[in-house]
């Protein structure tokens, strides 16, 4: 293995790193009380609730139940959002680990190879 490749290994923990990062500030705030209160029973309920009774209602016009559709498909386009950023820093962290293992693999080969043990 050479130096080269160990130095990919580091700056793909690196770039991981930053991936990890941001669903941890994701989880920050999503348990914030003000994230519960305005996005999570706001949007995510409250609004998803308001927005099929609007769609369902007869007396609404087909133009804006067009309107409120795409206003539905908002609210679980932002939580699929939300869930990728959480996935993405779980692989992220999987990453993390199997590359510092592979790093502590290779360093113990590389000092065998020169009698280092």
């Amino acid at each position: 293995m050479s130096q080269n490749e160990i130095e990919e290994i580091e700056v793909s923990i690196e770039e991981a790193k930053q991936v990890v990062a941001r669903g941890d500030l994701l989880n920050k705030l999503i348990n914030t009380p003000e994230f519960q209160e305005l996005v999570d029973k706001g949007y995510f309920n409250d609004e998803a609730i308001r927005l099929v009774n609007l769609y369902n209602d007869p007396s609404v016009p087909v133009d804006a139940r067009a309107l409120v559709a795409n206003d539905l498909g908002g609210i679980g386009a932002f939580k699929r959002y939300l869930r990728v950023i959480g996935m993405m820093a779980q692989t992220a962290q999987n990453e993390i680990d199997s590359h510092k293992a592979n790093l502590e693999y290779i360093q113990e080969e590389m000092s065998q190879e020169h009698g280092d043990v």
